[in-house]
């Protein structure tokens, strides 16, 4: 998908109006068909870890679970996008220092099961 995105930003927008089109582009390589949505997620299964708020629907009873994914997905595509475009990205070592300060910190405050107890799965 980062291949896409790059190539969308390199080759097939005006590079001066990127952002202004970035909703445009993710819309664009945001699956369509439900078995490309379900081997998307499928990829990693930490893409199913979403709230209904983080995709910002609308109460519409017609809304699907491969509706939920789909907009997970263009989320995902948008975000990646921003990321780049604003060089707002981790490199590795980053994201490793931050999850080792995390981690000592759950484990500072009672440990693992504490702290996965005090997430509300609602």
């Amino acid at each position: 998908m980062i291949y896409l995105l790059l190539d969308n930003f390199v080759n097939q927008y005006d590079k001066e109006n990127l952002e202004d089109s970035l909703h445009e582009i993710a819309d664009s390589l945001t699956d369509v068909y439900n078995n490309c949505l379900a081997l998307w997620l499928n990829e990693f299964n930490s893409r199913g870890c979403f709230t209904l708020g983080d995709l910002e629907l609308t109460d519409d009873p017609s809304i699907n679970t491969f509706d939920l994914i789909r907009k997970s997905q263009y989320n995902a595509i948008y975000s990646m996008g921003y990321q780049i475009l604003n060089h707002q990205y981790q490199t590795f070592e980053e994201f490793h220092e931050e999850r080792i300060k995390e981690e000592i910190k759950i484990e500072n405050e009672g440990g693992w099961t504490d702290h996965l107890r005090s997430l509300d799965f609602k």
